[in-house]
């Protein structure tokens, strides 16, 4: 699903899970944590991979082992492009090692800036809803050992959790927080990425256990366009879990004078 934002917005498109794809200059495209099943067009890449969860893992995995992904830039953590070298098959491919702080240019007119983020809970609050939340994963062992051996055969650690302030060309920038702003996200964190930058296209991942608290963090953001997904809604149905209403979330974002979208 493409969704152009902003007056001057890039073309982003939402793979599913947390991974989008957008249009880049002099045909080329960038892509943020593409999923497993990712359709690569045969044009110059540059990836950009925020962790090494599985679910971000799929869709460069795929294309590292196979001989056509010359022409490509990954751009991720140490951890991340030490694992994704041994899986690689193309010579051709390029690794920019980057770390919070670091910043990133390529030849096309990609700039990037390098943040820390903190991954957001894995279980919601409360004693009640997190034993709830166990025994829907208990209840689903089939799916939950699928995960896990997916896990074990993915890197042994997820390495460096990074966001993305990325430039593409002359165009608004794009910030991508990966799955770091939730109810334990201080406003000092988001304000130190976004700064005075309100012209850009903030990308936030939310779960329904965050949807309360995230329009006082969102509202107090110079950031005027954000970009709502559900980074694990597949997950979420497999284990008969709430979804997060993103349209509630949006309406409430609205009132406070923000340029909001859905996706997908």
């Amino acid at each position: 699903m493409t969704k152009t934002i902003g007056n001057q917005g890039p073309d982003i498109t939402y793979l599913g899970w947390s991974g989008f794809r957008i249009t880049g200059p002099e045909d080329s495209d960038i892509y943020i944590d593409p999923p497993k099943g990712t359709v690569f067009k045969d044009v110059p890449a540059v990836i950009f991979i925020t962790h090494g969860h599985p679910e971000h893992l799929g869709g460069v995995l795929d294309l590292l082992r196979r001989e056509r992904a010359s022409s490509t830039t990954i751009v991720a953590s140490s951890v991340m492009c030490r694992y994704l070298r041994r899986q690689n098959v193309d010579p051709g491919v390029r690794f920019e090692q980057v770390t919070a702080g670091s910043t990133f240019a390529d030849e096309t007119g990609v700039w990037a800036e390098v943040f820390a983020w903190r991954h957001m809970p894995l279980l919601p609050p409360g004693i009640i809803p997190a034993c709830r939340h166990i025994w829907r994963l208990l209840r689903g062992w089939r799916k939950t050992t699928s995960i896990i051996r997916m896990m074990l055969m993915g890197p042994c650690r997820a390495g460096e959790m990074l966001g993305f302030v990325l430039t593409v060309g002359d165009g608004m920038p794009v910030i991508a927080f990966g799955e770091g702003l939730h109810r334990h996200t201080r406003p000092g964190e988001l304000g130190g990425v976004i700064g005075e930058r309100m012209e850009a296209v903030l990308l936030v991942a939310v779960e329904p256990e965050d949807v309360g608290t995230l329009p006082s963090l969102l509202d107090g953001s110079a950031v005027r366009s954000i970009a709502l997904y559900e980074p694990h809604g597949r997950w979420r149905d497999d284990f008969g879990m709430p979804h997060a209403d993103l349209q509630a979330l949006a309406k409430e974002l609205r009132q406070g004078g923000k340029q909001v979208c859905c996706v997908p």
